[in-house]
């Protein structure tokens, strides 16, 4: 199976792409389509063996669109281009039709004097805005014939040619003398300001849907074109493209990293904000890891890279936060149904709303400019935007912020949570033990020192984090190492032997111990030294992996959404109970092996909870992937974790804290923008259809339908850009 995603050329509405949806599925050898308003894109999975990229093509192409490779906005740009000066033509020619057809002072009968002539001026001004809005009557007609099924085109084709063939036969009529016609029964300047109006909406809706991915433009953007890399001994500056792994990069003060590396000779801090949201500064040295697109922001190093290509941790958020804006939200389902029978109900209602007056005596000018009013404000773009408009911005946030979420459903599940199931180690801790209390009975340099000796042969995890401490160049020769696994450690320094190890460790080899200062939820090492068959306790230290600086406030602000949370750790009950105390978590188990939190997990679920589950990615896939919604922490390098659908790219609790707000702040704009398109086509199609008339006297120009169909869509967006108000 493959996965592409293509740029589609035609889209306008729902309607446009629940048709080609049902095409695409109805495609042998095409697994699953998605296909989204907002950003003009197709996400389809298929089976290479059955059908090829040109054979997709083709099938877009049967349903009346263009399907092309995504390239750097070319194809978009094109578009926009070409709409905007269709736009302004036809503004060219309906502009003055109006103007003398609507304005009184200066009607066009006081220039003409003839019935033909005033006929004939409006057609030839009417007719290229016509043609200036062919899109409309190709598309429309298209649809029908090729596949059965009407779209917002064909609502615009109809109510627009309506019109105009109306005003046409009149023209004819006048032409040839029949009593009864004249020009004021005329819709030249309906049909031609109708479609500007649209045109107007459609380029303004573009402009909007073009801010709402701003975000992955700047992630794009970030990538250099160009690196300096030594080749031959010499620094030579050459593509982006051409940077292979391994090649020795040089980064100068103020530069963009060009790949992913590894720090060889330098020292600098670089800006990683745009990939993990932090806005500090982070200090690189010899060995640390750097991030293709971050800024260097002083000195000079060099690196050696790593990852290049599509391989960098940058290319990766790129290619999720796409995937993510290219992917629905199960709400559009519901308005993906609707539109799928939504424009031939509102042909219905036209017609209807035609014989209705027609039948109770009104003339033909008053039924039709109610059939063109109904036809033209019926907007089924606004609920085809609704949701995705509101992703793609959320997404493009995320991202900025450091928060990957990997569909639009993932948005979704987060923002309706229950409950937060999550890891101790790695997630609410460091992962890393620290020393935090020392016992000696000798001098603490030569303590220390010995330790230091000891655990520098040794690949225990609490090595790590006493030679971190303590360790220095200066050691103590350690002869005849031995290791006793689950244990501890015994060698010789200076003919003596010297034990390493837990507390059973040194009672077993038969040392005396005095009283012990030992508090609970502690990790101990304890040394004993064998000198001249005495055995004598050297000391013992503490150590103890540290809760993460945002713990605290990451508990308080999850619990101030209404959400309960549960720790679930492997570690023993004095550790797992030392940590929920200090972050006053009621709910927690202690000695629990992965399959058991996936057990845990499905048994909240089963009891209607709604779970999300926080951990590493690893040791916690099993949990991540039976929870409601997984959310993998990252290392800043590690962004493709499989097992979460949300990915945390810096190891920062508050970021998750963010990214459960953000979720239901994008939820939130995606049921006003719901509600307000249902509302609009509620109140707008029954007042266009001429309920108001009787009542008041009021009857909806079909010119002003026109416009109030165009800046539905453009409200829609305009409500989804205010997401990036919220300072979250």
């Amino acid at each position: 199976m493959k996965e592409q995603v293509f740029g589609i050329k035609g889209l306008h509405c729902a309607s446009c792409v629940n048709r080609l949806e049902t095409k695409l599925r109805e495609t042998k050898g095409v697994i699953s389509a998605s296909v989204n308003l907002a950003t003009a894109k197709a996400n389809i999975k298929y089976d290479p063996h059955f059908i090829s990229v040109e054979g997709i093509k083709s099938a877009v192409k049967s349903a009346g669109y263009e399907a092309y490779d995504l390239e750097p906005d070319v194809k978009i740009e094109e578009e926009l281009s070409r709409k905007r000066k269709n736009f302004i033509f036809s503004l060219i020619f309906a502009l003055p039709l109006a103007f003398f057809t609507m304005t009184e002072h200066f009607h066009i009968y006081k220039f003409f004097h003839s019935e033909v002539a005033n006929s004939l001026f409006q057609l030839v001004l009417a007719t290229p805005v016509l043609y200036f809005g062919r899109e409309f009557y190709v598309n429309g007609i298209r649809s029908v014939i090729r596949s059965k099924t009407a779209t917002m085109d064909t609502l615009v084709a109809l109510g627009t040619g309506t019109a105009y063939l109306y005003s046409l036969f009149v023209t004819v009529m006048i032409f040839l003398k029949k009593e009864g016609y004249d020009s004021m029964h005329l819709y030249y300047e309906t049909s031609a300001v109708l479609i500007m109006f649209i045109l107007l909406g459609r380029n303004l809706e573009a402009k909007a849907r073009g801010k709402t991915s701003l975000a992955i433009k700047k992630l794009i953007e970030l990538s250099p074109k160009y690196a300096t890399v030594i080749r031959d001994g010499k620094e030579v500056e050459i593509p982006i493209s051409e940077v292979k792994v391994n090649d020795i990069v040089i980064v100068k003060s103020g530069q963009r990293i060009p790949v992913d590396g590894v720090v060889l000779e330098g020292y600098s801090s670089v800006d990683e904000s745009m990939i993990t949201g932090e806005s500090i500064p982070v200090e690189k040295k010899k060995g640390d890891k750097v991030l293709a697109g971050t800024i260097n922001k002083m000195g000079t190093f060099t690196m050696e890279a790593s990852s290049v290509g599509e391989n960098t941790v940058l290319s990766q958020i790129i290619k999720l936060v796409e995937s993510a804006q290219s992917s629905k939200a199960p709400i559009q389902k519901m308005a993906d149904k609707i539109s799928s029978v939504f424009v031939p109900v509102v042909i219905i209602c036209a017609i209807l709303s035609f014989i209705f007056w027609k039948s109770y005596g009104f003339d033909t000018y008053f039924a039709l400019k109610t059939l063109i009013s109904v036809l033209i404000i019926a907007c089924p773009c606004s609920l085809g935007l609704a949701a995705p408009t509101a992703v793609i911005v959320g997404t493009g946030m995320g991202a900025e912020r450091g928060i990957l979420f990997k569909n639009a459903e993932s948005i979704e599940k987060l923002a309706s949570i229950d409950t937060i199931v999550l890891d101790k180690t790695g997630t609410l801790t460091f992962g890393k033990p620290e020393v935090v209390k020392i016992f000696s009975y000798i001098e603490e340099g030569i303590f220390l020192k010995i330790i230091s000796s000891l655990e520098k042969a040794s690949n225990h995890p609490l090595a790590e984090a006493i030679l971190k401490k303590y360790g220095k160049d200066d050691f103590y020769e350690v002869t005849k190492f031995e290791t006793v696994p689950g244990m501890g450690v015994l060698g010789y320094i200076k003919g003596d032997k010297v034990y390493l190890g837990s507390l059973d460790f040194i009672k077993d080899k038969g040392f005396n111990l005095p009283e012990l200062d030992i508090e609970e939820g502690f990790s101990y090492i304890y040394v004993g030294i064998e000198k001249e068959n005495e055995k004598k306790l050297l000391g013992y230290m503490a150590l103890f992996d540290n809760l993460r600086d945002d713990a605290g406030d990451f508990i308080n602000n999850i619990r101030n959404l209404n959400i309960d949370v549960i720790m679930l750790t492997g570690d023993n009950e004095k550790v797992a109970e030392k940590v929920a105390k200090r972050l006053n978590i009621t709910n927690y188990r202690a000695k629990v092996l992965p399959q058991e939190k996936q057990k845990i997990i499905s048994d909240l679920k089963a009891n209607g909870r709604k779970v999300a589950m926080i951990g590493d990615g690893i040791n916690d896939a099993p949990a991540l992937a039976s929870a409601d919604v997984g959310i993998a922490i990252g290392s800043g390098t590690d962004i493709a974790i499989e097992a979460g659908e949300i990915v945390i790219v810096k190891p920062n609790l508050m970021t998750i804290y963010k990214g459960v707000v953000l979720s239901k702040e994008i939820l939130s704009k995606i049921k006003q923008n719901f509600f307000w398109a249902f509302i609009y086509n509620t109140i707008g199609i029954p007042i266009a259809g001429g309920i108001l008339y009787p009542f008041w006297g009021l009857l909806l120009n079909p010119m002003f339908a026109g416009l109030a169909m165009a800046f539905s869509s453009v409200s829609v967006v305009t409500n989804s850009l205010l997401l990036k108000r919220n300072k979250i």
